[in-house]
């Protein structure tokens, strides 16, 4: 295959992207389109090999596997072998038991699947976890698996039916993605069903007549310039909240397959991507792809709130230097053809797969294998509501509030309503209630805002919350209802994202296009439809308890209670001075100036968690040898327990 400089050019403009957005520079928020373009690439490339040496007779699948290990494993083993002893020394046992899954889903190309089977609300964020990354190379290890067989079986088809029974594969991916790229979002960027159209439109350009020696032309210019001109286009118009993969993806993949055509060393385009300096990150870029995610997940679990840019351009620094050396020593002496043989490759590649295989379970058996720190009693009082699996709904599918949870008391004459925030307070509630043989009716949804004068971008919360309004209206025998919702976090974002700055996005993120008027408009438009709750309940004959912010700290407490690492005996954060109280004050003020204004009394009463978490400086995130969190928001049991006191008053 002859050798096209400007495709490790466009490797280049591929992996830098996606380094600058997982180092979080905003610049970047579609930086993570440089894996489609990774992607398409390996499709043409691979594609390239397979068709080429079929039509010459010459393809054996032993040999395209030994080559493929060559390719992608002793570089691979390398990281994640480096990696696995900087999670020993660094990660609390709850990390390192899912770093161990994740080395497991490594040995068995199978990352992108447990990654899909992890990611949900309470999964770790994807900034910390060290070999995320992974999951697109199983992805490409997949396509290596199917597609050679693929091939192999419809070989005797005539090109032209060929190229349309591929085609009809991709089109069908396709369309997977845009019909799973809003109810089943998880599984379509990590699934291979919803990313086989990509490595497709790779291998459909092998079909496509290239000549073998560079020309240049009118259209070989005008078209490779409008390649990358959709690339450029990509990186500024598709950011995190554009569904991903989905029809967008269509413009940087075709910006790729016009440049793969058309941009030869002979074209403006073709001589840019073939610039020494753009070849040589393109050389380096499996390494450097395969070097940034490690790093850049460690600096963010080791650090309290967001990382400087100081932190991160070191990092950044790191990286390129570790990738150099990494493909000088390990990636071409092991990709020479003829230094290793067949055996041997597949001996090396059986013998480091077992390994982290082994060590992947060992790991997880073993639950992270506490005993690496001191001992810990905070760590066993991070609980959530042993009814949370149960009663707590999402979805479209969502519990019907008519079937929701009622416990633990007889008369049922309480109601909680509202987001997760709800639901651990809602369970020492009920325990306060059973001793007068009184319960209550769960009503929590995930990651709901109170949408009920308008439609939220998640499936069935606006209707759940008219369903649970509606239930609770129709039960005479509850007179009182707690509400709470996670206010500034649907309003401005995650506070983890930022700290210790404060979030600041745009409202309209959470509402459909309908509601997307101004931003002044979108806050007014949730605080009227949080009041119209309350409003309803009230007119309805129900007792009202407003509940006001939590307070949240700067990062998972399962991180802050353990040292920096197995040398130290510290916590990592200083649990009694968790969060200061000038910074809740300020991330809510919005929603506070709104709450202070309800015109509060004998049936509109607020309950401010500040009253017991917070001193006149600082909010706690351990009192009592009991940590008060579960993650970095949600009140852990003991939390919760120490809520409800501020209800006795009304007991």
């Amino acid at each position: 295959m002859i050798y096209r400089q400007e495709i490790d050019g466009l490797r280049a403009i591929a992996v830098v992207p996606v380094i600058l957005f997982h180092a979080g520079f905003d610049t970047f928020n579609g930086g993570y389109i440089g894996v489609d373009i990774f992607f398409v690439i390996s499709g043409y490339l691979i594609g390239s090999i397979i068709i080429r040496q079929k039509q010459a007779g010459k393809f054996k699948i032993s040999y395209f596997y030994a080559r493929r290990a060559q390719r992608i494993l002793p570089a691979l083993s390398f990281v994640v072998f480096s990696s696995s002893i900087f999670a020993w020394i660094f990660l609390n046992p709850a990390d390192l038991k899912f770093f161990s899954q994740s080395i497991a889903a490594v040995a068995t190309f199978s990352s992108n699947v447990l990654f899909y089977l992890q990611s949900g609300y309470f999964s770790p964020a994807s900034n910390e976890i060290p070999l995320l990354h992974t999951w697109s190379l199983a992805i490409e290890e997949q396509f290596y698996i199917i597609f050679p067989a693929l091939i192999s079986l419809f070989w005797f088809l005539k090109r032209r039916h060929l190229v349309i029974l591929i085609a009809s594969i991709g089109l069908l991916s396709l369309m997977a993605t845009e019909f799973l790229s809003d109810d089943l979002a998880e599984a379509n960027f990590y699934l291979i069903h919803s990313r086989a159209w990509e490595l497709v439109a790779g291998v459909l350009l092998v079909f496509i007549p290239i000549p073998s020696q560079p020309i240049t032309s009118g259209k070989h210019e005008t078209l490779s310039l409008l390649g990358f001109l959709l690339l450029i286009v990509s990186f500024i118009v598709i950011n995190e909240t554009t569904p991903a993969p989905s029809f967008y993806t269509l413009i940087p993949v075709a910006g790729v397959a016009l440049i793969i055509i058309y941009g030869n060393k002979q074209t403006l385009i073709g001589r840019l991507l073939g610039q020494r300096v753009f070849v040589f990150i393109g050389l380096i870029s499996y390494s450097l792809y395969l070097w940034h995610q490690p790093l850049l997940a460690f600096l963010h679990l080791k650090t309290v709130g967001q990382p400087s840019v100081y932190l991160k351009i070191t990092t950044l620094a790191l990286i390129f230097p570790l990738a150099y050396l990494t493909w000088k020593y390990i990636e071409k002496p092991f990709r020479r053809k003829n230094k290793f043989s067949q055996k041997q490759i597949f001996i090396f590649s059986a013998t480091t797969m077992s390994a982290f295989l082994v060590a992947g379970i060992i790991g997880h058996v073993n639950n992270g294998f506490a005993s690496r720190f001191p001992s810990n009693v905070l760590s066993k009082t991070t609980l959530s509501s042993p009814k949370r699996d149960k009663c707590h709904t999402k979805g479209n599918d969502y519990l019907l509030p008519a079937k929701a949870c009622r416990y633990f008391g007889e008369d049922i004459n309480w109601a909680i309503l509202g987001d997760s925030h709800v639901t651990e307070i809602g369970f020492a509630l009920a325990e306060e209630l059973k001793k007068t043989n009184n319960g209550l009716l769960h009503l929590s949804f995930s990651d709901c805002p109170p949408a009920l004068l308008f439609e939220p971008n998640l499936p069935g919360c606006s209707q759940w919350l008219k369903d649970s309004i509606t239930q609770i209206v129709n039960e005479k025998t509850i007179k009182n209802i707690l509400i709470g919702f996670r206010h500034s976090y649907y309003l401005y974002g995650n506070h983890t994202d930022f700290y210790p700055e404060l979030p600041d996005l745009d409202p309209r993120r959470i509402m459909t296009k309908r509601y997307r008027t101004t931003r002044s408009a979108a806050e007014e438009t949730y605080w009227n439809s949080f009041k119209e709750i309350i409003t309803r309940l009230l007119k309805a004959n129900k007792t009202v308890y407003v509940l006001f912010p939590v307070p949240e700290i700067p990062m998972d407490i399962n991180k802050a209670i353990h040292p920096f690492s197995i040398f130290n005996s510290k916590p990592l954060l200083d649990l009694e001075k968790s969060t200061p109280l000038s910074f809740y004050k300020k991330r809510n003020s919005f929603i506070l100036k709104k709450l202070n204004t309800l015109p509060y009394g004998k049936r509109l009463i607020a309950i401010k968690p500040t009253q017991v978490y917070c001193t006149n400086l600082y909010c706690r995130a351990m009192l009592n040898n009991q940590a008060l969190y579960f993650d970095d928001d949600h009140p852990s049991i003991a939390g919760a327990r120490l809520l409800s006191q501020l209800f006795t008053p009304y007991l």
